[in-house]
């Protein structure tokens, strides 16, 4: 399909409603029809008055954000937001609470006005071309109209190990050194892990003598498929379940995470003006990307028997196989941390709120040896 003929059918659809098969397509599909009427409702308004609607989304888009941006440049809570949400959200601290709050930018307009000059702001201060890729593909994945089906699309992403939206691994590198049915994170449900054992049963055997089944999909995996499918409504279900759950001594008796947001944070819609309520790590999600790509330059260079062949990918690759050994002590602690909080979990000397309070500071040590390796992977690349 080329984007042509995309746009016209999305135009038909969002203008006439008169495409069956999209029509079909719209009832297996979340918020298709809104996505494909917002693309439409954007496309004309800039196509009947291109100079008016530019100066007022300049003024009322891009001047803020990138006033926002210099104004939060230095704040290590707003740095380790996830990048989607900054895409897609400016972000406030309250003057009474200090807390940061989110408010969604106008969808269409404010990834084009709003977060394509700040990233590109971004990536010149910190002399860092990678961010443009980034935000590339944020456009595309925004404005391609069509998406895959409800419920198909948590399968895709298990397969492929990323949520499509986020950008980010469902099991980064530190969950996957455990079995399939111990990976979970801060943010698992305890009903997700029994279901996870259960499907050990459909496996099928191991081929090694005297291991037992693996389970076909992880804790996290299927609280990915169980979200994907229900959206908000089956967050609200699991947070309840884990709740009685933990009461009745069941699963791995971990205390729920605290609602973020006080009294806010406990109230449906209002709850979505919590900047990071499910405290997601961008710092650990980039040194999980970046090791990987390190540690393969660096079992490459090593594999490598030609010695001029050696000494020149060592040239040209110099900066990051230094990081590549300096990464590997990182990547050590940090998987450490994994372990022992792998361990809390299953210690039953321990109560829900004692686990619970012993894995969030594990959590916090993570997040920050992932912050400290970044910050001086980019004072070593003259980066800020």
């Amino acid at each position: 399909m080329t984007p042509d003929t995309s746009v016209q059918i999305s135009t038909d659809f969002a203008r006439h409603g008169s495409s069956d098969a999209l029509r079909a397509y719209s009832s297996i599909t979340a918020f298709l029809n809104a996505r494909i009427q917002g693309t439409d409702r954007a496309a004309r308004a800039i196509k009947d008055n291109p100079v008016r609607y530019t100066i007022k989304a300049v003024a009322g888009i891009t001047v803020p954000s990138l006033l926002l941006y210099f104004h939060n440049a230095n704040d290590p809570e707003m740095a380790d937001i996830p990048q989607y949400e900054k895409d897609l959200f400016w972000h406030i601290r309250g003057p009474a609470s200090g807390r940061l709050w989110r408010v969604p930018k106008p969808f269409e307009p404010g990834i084009i006005f709003g977060t394509l000059p700040t990233r590109i702001m971004e990536s010149m201060i910190e002399n860092n071309p990678a961010i443009i890729p980034g935000i590339l593909r944020r456009l595309v994945s925004e404005f391609q109209p069509l998406d895959l089906p409800t419920a198909i699309k948590p399968i895709a992403e298990i397969a492929a190990n990323k949520n499509f939206f986020t950008g980010n691994p469902l099991e980064s590198q530190g969950v996957k050194q455990f079995e399939v049915s111990e990976r979970a994170n801060q943010g698992t449900s305890e009903l997700s892990r029994i279901l996870s054992e259960w499907t050990k049963v459909l496996s099928p055997p191991s081929s090694v003598q005297g291991k037992p089944r693996q389970a076909l999909l992880s804790p996290i995996e299927v609280d990915h498929m169980i979200y994907g499918v229900t959206g908000t409504l089956g967050r609200r279900v699991m947070r309840l379940t884990d709740q009685a759950m933990t009461a009745a001594g069941l699963g791995t008796g971990v205390a729920p995470p605290e609602p973020q947001g006080g009294i806010i944070g406990q109230i449906p819609i209002l709850d979505r003006f919590i900047a990071n309520k499910n405290k997601i790590s961008q710092a650990r999600s980039d040194f999980f990307d970046i090791n990987e790509v390190l540690q393969e330059k660096w079992n490459t260079w090593q594999a490598m028997r030609d010695g001029n062949a050696q000494r020149t990918y060592k040239s040209d690759n110099k900066q990051d196989l230094r990081d590549a050994r300096r990464w590997q002590g990182y990547s050590t602690a940090i998987h450490k941390l994994f372990n022992y909080e792998r361990q809390i979990r299953f210690d039953r000397a321990l109560s829900p709120q004692e686990k619970r309070r012993r894995i969030d500071e594990l959590q916090t040590r993570i997040n920050g040896l992932a912050m400290r390796a970044l910050q001086e992977r980019r004072e070593r690349s003259g980066r800020r």
